[in-house]
């Protein structure tokens, strides 16, 4: 009996485990007039819905800047709900802190009766006037120094 439920937990655990599949993948930042913006990756053009959003900003030495991920989180989420809207958020480039700068988008997407879990990376250097999106975090990193 004791074996019986043990494999009905790891049951449940596979079954639970087995309709969430985790993707990682990069995003880009675009430049509109004063504004950098992040735009919406195909997937979640793709998808029924969305949930468990979270967005974290991170500078090179792995401290997050709350104060920017608090700024663009509910803009965000009415960009996300909006079809048509092509930008995750938008943030004046003044607004960004000024050197390395790597993006976590985490967010869950729906998509015919399954959950996608999705991170979306992006790693850039935002240096005025010379600021340089979407590279590779190496060359980010080597760009800013």
């Amino acid at each position: 009996m004791k074996y019986f439920n043990l494999i009905v937990v790891l049951s449940f655990c596979l079954i639970v485990q087995g309709c969430k599949k985790k993707y990682i993948q990069d995003f880009e930042y675009e430049r509109v007039k004063q504004n950098i913006c992040a735009l919406k990756p195909q997937a979640i053009f793709n998808s029924d819905d969305f949930s468990m959003l979270d967005i974290v900003f991170l500078y090179a030495n792995g401290n997050v800047n709350d104060a920017l991920t608090s700024k663009i989180y509910q803009s965000s989420v009415q960009n996300l709900k909006d079809p048509q809207q092509k930008y995750i958020f938008c943030l004046n480039q003044l607004d960004f802190f000024k050197d390395y700068l790597e993006t976590q988008i985490r967010i869950d997407l729906m998509r015919d009766n399954m959950i996608q879990e999705y991170e979306f990376h992006n790693y850039s250097c935002v240096l005025l006037p010379h600021t340089q999106l979407n590279l590779s975090r190496n060359k980010a990193m080597k760009y800013c120094d």
